[in-house]
């Protein structure tokens, strides 16, 4: 069961991870290179007190994958609801394949779980190996930004995609049961997908949302600061406490207080 499974699967397999090599080649060729220009420019103006002007060259730089990038997570896992999710089951109701698999000796329970561990699988690990090369990638930008928690960065980062794809290949395959046609379930699987992405956008700016109760913005050289101290694996000198956040200037003074 598992041969004829993956005997069905295996074009759209290689060429999702075709695709998906291409993709993890332009991303560490310029990821390395954006991983310099951080090291090179930005990491120095705090001693050399020019972060305004560092940061601001930083950030425009490799511009068209800044804009490029993101948009490659947001659509992967609609993808996969419309080609992967849902025509699974509802290309062998609308064919009628289905009858010949059920008198092989395959339970109807077997067959589906069988098809929904292989391409359920494939479709998380094809998004979360693009989730951690646009996350890696990003890297140094998300130092310098601190806004990891916005609604537009944090659909792109992490494990929030794998869940999204999760999802979208979930709401596929439900649909193509419940339809028994391959067409009518794509049109509605990218429906429901793009519907429930739009709700959770909007129920993430709503007015009063705890992510929206953020501290005031921090200039250039504290966001550098912010940046180095957080750098893994970096030993760093004192900071001023001018240059620390003013969230962590504010604990650390509560904390002193309390021990007096």
């Amino acid at each position: 069961m598992i041969a004829l499974a993956w005997r069905q699967f295996r074009l759209q397999a290689v060429v999702a991870f075709g695709i998906l090599a291409l993709v993890a080649t332009v991303v560490l060729v310029t990821g390395s290179h954006l991983a310099a220009l951080y090291d090179a420019n930005v990491v120095p103006c705090a001693n050399s007190h020019d972060c305004p002007t560092a940061t601001a060259a930083f950030l425009r730089s490799d511009h068209f994958f800044q804009a490029a990038l993101p948009p490659v997570l947001l659509v992967a896992p609609a993808l996969i609801g419309l080609f992967w999710g849902a025509p699974l089951v509802a290309r062998e109701f609308e064919t009628g394949t289905f009858r010949l698999v059920w008198t092989q000796g395959v339970s109807r329970r077997r067959w589906l779980l069988t098809r929904l561990a292989l391409v359920g699988t494939a479709s998380m690990a094809v998004t979360g190996l693009l989730s951690l090369l646009v996350g890696w990638w990003f890297s140094p930008i998300d130092r310098l930004n601190l806004n990891r928690m916005s609604p537009s960065v944090f659909g792109v980062r992490g494990i929030t995609p794998i869940g999204y794809a999760a999802f979208a290949f979930a709401l596929g395959v439900t649909l193509g049961v419940l339809v028994r046609r391959t067409v009518p379930a794509m049109a509605l699987t990218i429906v429901g997908f793009l519907g429930a992405r739009g709700l959770h956008l909007l129920g993430a700016t709503l007015p009063g949302d705890p992510a929206q109760d953020r501290e005031p913005p921090l200039d250039a050289r504290q966001r550098v600061a912010h940046a180095l101290q957080n750098r893994p694996g970096r030993e760093l000198g004192a900071l001023q406490p001018d240059d620390q956040p003013q969230g962590t200037r504010d604990r650390s003074a509560r904390r002193d207080r309390s021990e007096r």
